[in-house]
């Protein structure tokens, strides 16, 4: 399968991120939103959580790895 996105669809997805980029941008600027904890903070209390909660990673690699030699997509 090609990973080729014809031109009009680029050009329907650049505008599409542009929308959402200006809405959260007016909404912010509106709202007087600014964060009030970095991404990393963020993140590293999100894997705490997850922890606590007993959600545990799942590693899938050798069933997805499996799927795609079936499929012949994998060597």
């Amino acid at each position: 399968m090609s990973s080729f996105v014809p031109f009009q669809q680029e050009n329907e997805i650049r505008r599409k991120i542009l929308r959402l980029y200006i809405k959260r941008t007016k909404a912010r600027k509106l709202l007087n939103l600014k964060p009030t904890i970095s991404l990393e903070d963020g993140l590293t209390e999100l894997a705490e959580w997850v922890k606590t909660h007993d959600w545990g990673a799942i590693d899938l690699f050798e069933k997805a790895l499996k799927e795609l030699k079936e499929k012949r997509l994998a060597a």
